[in-house]
């Protein structure tokens, strides 16, 4: 009976080592790497679910690699924009839990607020050393893994080319680099509603580039709205009738455009006058930023009606 029972515990701590790491260790994990990447408390798990995992082996130690997968939910507990591509971005978010972009829900383009939710699955890799696992950088992005599903059928991941590049290489080059085999394989697996949704956060990225080339040659700057609006029409005849080196250019309206102008972007903008108070105050939609002390107005151009 003595011999039994000493044998089943052995099954059993064999068992709970193939599984890997608690959900209370993974969840501690998942923290600390939010914390050390993002301001220390802005976000909140609210709640985390293991969701499976499988093993596979490394190609070049022939260690037994495993790799988990898991579902939270965080809470902001402060403002923050994951769109802004000068900062920490949903990109970043996804890089540090494993995630696809797909695999995050809760983003919102004019930035998240407090109280909001963000519901991630992402996944933790793992290194078996000494009978326990070890966290450690995920493989899967800079080398094929083989391993097995649940069903036992062998797996080869996808390979991020971006750590094969030559490390002295421009780091723009890199990206054009990775951002060509990205949009390639979208296009290849026939992706158009994310494909269409990168073109567009893509000429966002080349159209603040372009200003910001721009502003640096010190030339001046005007940002706008659509280029079916009315902003662009009268900022660009504004840009031909001062001078060649004047330029106009498409955002998104007024809020980005408080936003452009108040961190000096941009020379001048056009904005509506009640969302450049907003902006100046911090009221409004603006709550939950600082006020944007910078902004100063040039001249009224039109009345505008707005419908309610």
């Amino acid at each position: 009976m003595k011999k039994t029972i000493i044998f089943l515990m052995f099954c059993s701590l064999l068992l709970s080592c193939s599984k890997g790491p608690s959900g209370s260790d993974l969840q501690e994990e998942i923290k600390v790497k939010i914390n050390s990447h993002f301001q220390d408390g802005l976000f909140q798990i609210e709640n985390f679910s293991r969701r499976g995992s499988y093993s596979f082996t490394d190609l070049d130690s022939s260690a037994s690699m495993l790799l988990v997968y898991f579902k939270v939910k965080l809470i902001f507990n402060d403002g923050y924009k994951l769109t802004d591509w000068d900062g920490l971005s949903v990109g970043s978010l996804s890089s540090i839990l494993g995630a696809k972009a797909s695999g995050i829900e809760g983003v919102k383009a004019d930035g998240n607020k407090k109280g909001d939710e963000l519901v991630i699955f992402g996944t933790s890799t793992y290194k078996r050393q000494n009978d326990k696992w070890i966290a450690t950088a995920s493989k899967f992005r800079d080398q094929k893994m083989i391993g097995k599903s649940k069903g036992g059928k062998k797996y080869v991941s996808e390979i991020d080319e971006s750590q094969k590049y030559d490390q002295t290489m421009p780091e723009y080059k890199k990206s054009f680099k990775i951002l060509n085999k990205i949009f390639s394989t979208m296009n290849r697996e026939k992706d158009q509603a994310t494909l269409q949704i990168a073109e567009h956060e893509l000429k966002k990225i080349l159209q603040k580039s372009r200003m910001y080339v721009d502003m640096n040659k010190g030339r001046t700057t005007i940002a706008t709205g659509s280029t079916a609006g009315n902003y662009f029409s009268i900022g660009s005849a504004i840009s031909e009738l001062t001078s060649k080196d004047s330029k106009a250019y498409e955002t998104s309206g007024s809020v980005e455009n408080c936003s452009l102008v108040n961190s000096k972007q941009v020379s001048f903008a056009i904005v509506q006058s009640n969302i450049a108070r907003m902006a100046f105050k911090g009221e409004g939609i603006f709550k939950d930023s600082i006020p944007m002390a910078n902004l100063r107005a040039v001249a009224a151009l039109y009345p505008e009606a707005l419908m309610v």
